[in-house]
């Protein structure tokens, strides 16, 4: 068994306010790196929102800081973050600057400890969602699994994924909740 220790320097999951705690205010994220196989370069971002378990998708060339600031530019750029209130992630060398992070999403970014995963639950929880659509060892292409996933079909996937009903939010989507708040039509919102 590892020992759960926080790195040093890094805002602690600790300190995160109490509205993300609770879950129940839109814009508490967690933030994670869904990868095809052990070994591979390339995978996937996926942000969740700890309200309405709302998944954000963003294919990644390789798991690295760059990809990862790039990634969530082109979120925000299209619109899919509206509202950022935190990010809770783990300490995986892609999320190594938290400044850099706190800069790109203009929010706080709080990590769990080191080999606890289970400090961002909902996240780790519904990656099955993901892994109904894309399982593990998926290769489009070789070498790199997950290249021949287009935006479309990342899109396509987030609908998937977003349309399942889930009983912890009142057997309604997380689609549901995300439109009641902002009164969007939610699929244009990402392009669908």
């Amino acid at each position: 068994a590892h020992d759960a220790r926080t790195v040093p320097g890094r805002r602690q999951i600790k300190d995160r306010p109490a509205e993300a705690n609770d879950a129940k205010e839109l814009g508490h994220f967690e933030m994670d790196t869904i990868i095809s196989r052990r070994g591979s370069h390339g995978g996937l971002l996926v942000l969740l929102d700890r309200c309405s378990r709302r998944y954000i998708i963003e294919h990644l060339n390789h798991i690295n800081q760059d990809e990862v600031i790039k990634a969530i530019k082109k979120m925000k750029a299209r619109k899919a973050l509206p509202v950022v209130r935190s990010v809770t992630t783990d300490n995986g060398c892609e999320f190594l600057s938290q400044r850099r992070l706190d800069r790109v999403f203009k929010a706080e970014t709080y990590y769990t400890r080191a080999y606890a995963s289970y400090e961002k639950p909902h996240v780790e929880r519904n990656h099955g969602f993901i892994r109904l659509v894309l399982p593990k060892g998926t290769a489009y292409t070789e070498p790199t699994p997950f290249d021949g996933l287009t935006q479309h079909g990342v899109s396509l996937m987030m609908s998937h994924v977003n349309s399942y009903v889930r009983r912890g939010l009142g057997n309604k989507t997380p689609y549901d909740l995300f439109a009641r708040e902002y009164g969007e039509d939610v699929a244009a919102l990402f392009g669908i």
